[in-house]
């Protein structure tokens, strides 16, 4: 996977929709808002694929349940995902 801008990322209404920024750059133009809220999240999503896939064993074993997705863009090992892809 290519490295991208970290997160967390944020929408902001604009004239020509929403801009999805990270920062003080814009990573996307969107016309719809629900589209530019999923944009937003990529960074958050990535981390989260790769939480369930590292822990994939653990989850079919079913000795393991992972947190919710809610719960874990909240949390550290979410950032420390993130923070590792730059």
């Amino acid at each position: 996977m290519s490295k991208h801008t970290p997160g967390t990322w944020r929408i902001e209404p604009s004239l020509r929709g929403f801009d999805v920024m990270a920062n003080d750059w814009r990573v996307a133009v969107v016309s719809i808002e629900s589209n530019a809220r999923l944009i937003a999240v990529a960074p958050e999503l990535d981390a989260y694929r790769q939480y369930i896939e590292d822990n994939l064993e653990r989850i079919e074993r079913g000795g393991w349940t992972p947190v919710c997705f809610d719960e874990f863009k909240e949390s550290e090992e979410c950032a420390n995902c993130i923070r590792s892809k730059t």
